[in-house]
Parts: C-alpha cells; sequence; structure tokens
C-alpha cells in the first residue's frame, strides 16, 4: 500500500501521508467509514440498523435490523476467544494496579489478549466464493436454509418496522451535549478529534433509519446548533 496521495489543492500536487496525523485520528476514520457502509447497506439494501448492547455498561453497537441473534454470534467464536482471554488479563491488571483499566491500558490489554488467542495462519487460502459457499452450507446446516434463504426478507421487513418507530430527526444541541459528557467522562482531558470520533459513534443511535452525514458530526464536536432532519436513506 502506498503513502502517497494527491493534496486537495488546485495544482493537485502529491505528497507523503503523515503517519502521526493517520494514527491521531485513527478511531474518527474507523467510525467515518463506519457511517459511509451504513449508509450504502441502508441505500443498497433498504436494511435498517438498531442499537444493540454488547457488553453491560458499554456503548451498544449498531447491528442489522430483523437479523436472528442466533446467527449474529453464530461466527462469533473468536470473539468470544478474546474476550475470554480478556477478562483474565483485566483482573490480572487490576490486582497489580489497584484499579481497573482505563481505555488505554484496556486498549493495549485488548490487542494482548487478541495475540495470545491468534491461530496459525492458513497455508491454503481460499477464494471470497469459497469463503461463502463455505459460511452458507455451514449456517443452512446449523439453522435451516429457510432462515438463511429469507435472512434479506425479514431484514427488509425489519427495517420497515424501525422507520414507522424511529423519527429520523437529530437535535445537535442535545447530541454536543452528550457527546461532550460521553467524552469529559471516559477521558477527562481531550482534544477536537476525540469529539468527532464520539459524535460519529452516537448519532447513528437516534437515527437509525437513516445513517447520519459526516457534516452532521463535524457540526455536534464543534458547538450545540438547531435541530437538523435526517436523510433518510432510499428506500
Amino acid at each position: 500500500m502506498s503513502i502517497r496521495a494527491r493534496r486537495p489543492d488546485e495544482a493537485g500536487t502529491w505528497g507523503n501521508l503523515s503517519a502521526d496525523s493517520m494514527l491521531t485520528h485513527i478511531v474518527a476514520a474507523d467510525t467515518l467509514y463506519t457511517l459511509y457502509f451504513m449508509e450504502e447497506v441502508s441505500a443498497r439494501l433498504g436494511w435498517a440498523w438498531e442499537p444493540r448492547e454488547v457488553t453491560p455498561g458499554r456503548r451498544p453497537v449498531m447491528e442489522f435490523a430483523g437479523i436472528d441473534q442466533r446467527l449474529i454470534g453464530w461466527q462469533s467464536t473468536r470473539r468470544q476467544q478474546i474476550e475470554d482471554a480478556l477478562s483474565v488479563l483485566a483482573a490480572g491488571y487490576e490486582e497489580r494496579q489497584g484499579h481497573p483499566p482505563g481505555e488505554r491500558a484496556a486498549y493495549a490489554l485488548a490487542c494482548q489478549a487478541a495475540d495470545q488467542t491468534r491461530s496459525p495462519k492458513r497455508t491454503v487460502l481460499l477464494s471470497l466464493s469459497e469463503l461463502r459457499e463455505r459460511l452458507r452450507a455451514s449456517a443452512i446446516a446449523v439453522f435451516g436454509a429457510c432462515t438463511v434463504y429469507r435472512l434479506a426478507e425479514r431484514a427488509r421487513a425489519a427495517a420497515a418496522a424501525v422507520w414507522v418507530r424511529v423519527r429520523p430527526v437529530v437535535d445537535v444541541a442535545l447530541a454536543a451535549v452528550d457527546v461532550a459528557a460521553v467524552v469529559y467522562v471516559m477521558r477527562g482531558a481531550f482534544k477536537h478529534h476525540h469529539l468527532l470520533a464520539e459524535a460519529r459513534r452516537h448519532l447513528p443511535t437516534p437515527c437509525a433509519a437513516a445513517p447520519t452525514s459526516p457534516a452532521w458530526t463535524n457540526r455536534s464536536s464543534r458547538r450545540p446548533s438547531t435541530t437538523t432532519p435526517a436523510r433518510p436513506a432510499d428506500r
């Protein structure tokens, strides 16, 4: 992968990406990618999103509405392995330090848990079509053909119910207050990119039916404004 990119100037000059800047904004960039992904899925497939609590006390994650929870957890053995190892590492950290790990320490422990549980690399690589066929056959064997082949239909029906229930409106002033409160509690001292990353995490929740525009997250991370109607996804 090349680190060279075209600058956004009139001349269109080229330069090297700053690794330090990329690392500083990596969380904000990741959440921006997630926003675009959600918007594309909603527009192309007619699916909606809804928040689901994965870890008690932590922020919910956004998942497709109408997808059987058994299917979501079916291929999550890797995640479970990491979580099991992480709980042991976190307990050891708290015993040594006398307090639970903070955000930075928790991230380091999660990386350590991932390294400890990573299986050896495959010697024979599978193509994307081969992986799809293997996953489809495995899912049908576990849950039945009806569950697998009607997945998209059920997701669209669930999305229609979400669109009826959720009013796609963002109160940017309230969102800004929520974002600032979460970042302050989690970090104490913070910078703009921390607010921007949290704003991008926050805004899809009240607008599950219509993923939020990145422009709104920029506004909510700067200062409170007025209520903004969300742009509904193509249906």
